[in-house]
């Protein structure tokens, strides 16, 4: 018989670090319907299941077309459903997103800020290349219980044409 020294360790008994699950918020899935979200300022309409740059189930986002007028294009959703109730401040979570600006704009926009639960989250500070696909990933603690997901991209119309973005695979986690 075999028999183990007081030096062996047993093996079974060691457990491997534990890390922290996360909890997804939101994903969205634009495929059948636009996910809730509704115009803030300086949005004509929604278009789900898009096709554009190889990718598809995008969200098409219309902007008003307004000669003139310089605002900020804001859409956003109520995340109530989806976080816990109440909604706390001071947690950790992460964004992600893809955005698309087409060419055939008459203004090349960028994706100004992402708002979510008081933090303010940069995306770009100016101008973006066009016609490619655009990833904005961050990560960020709450400073209010608000649950409204808010993204602001900058428009500045001065022909009145309606100009578009794209919007896909957002991700909201809690950390």
């Amino acid at each position: 018989m075999l028999k183990m020294g007081a030096s062996a360790q047993k093996v079974t008994a060691r457990k491997g670090k534990r890390r922290p699950r996360a909890v997804y918020y939101y994903e969205s899935d634009f495929s059948s319907d636009i996910d809730s979200f509704v115009e803030s300022s300086g949005v004509d309409s929604f278009v789900h299941g898009q096709s554009i740059g190889g990718e598809s189930n995008a969200l098409l986002v219309n902007l008003e077309a307004a000669v003139g007028k310089f605002t900020a294009a804001v859409f956003r959703r109520s995340m109530a459903g989806n976080v816990p109730s109440p909604f706390e401040s001071g947690q950790e979570h992460e964004v992600f997103l893809r955005y698309y600006i087409p060419s055939t704009n008459d203004e090349v926009l960028f994706m100004d800020v992402i708002k979510f639960g008081g933090a303010t989250i940069s995306a770009d500070s100016g101008a973006v290349t066009t016609n490619v696909w655009h990833s904005v990933s961050a990560r960020f603690f709450t400073s209010t219980n608000s649950s409204v997901f808010q993204i602001n991209m900058n428009e500045d119309h001065e022909s009145g044409a309606v100009d578009k973005v794209y919007i896909k695979d957002i991700k909201l986690t809690k950390l």
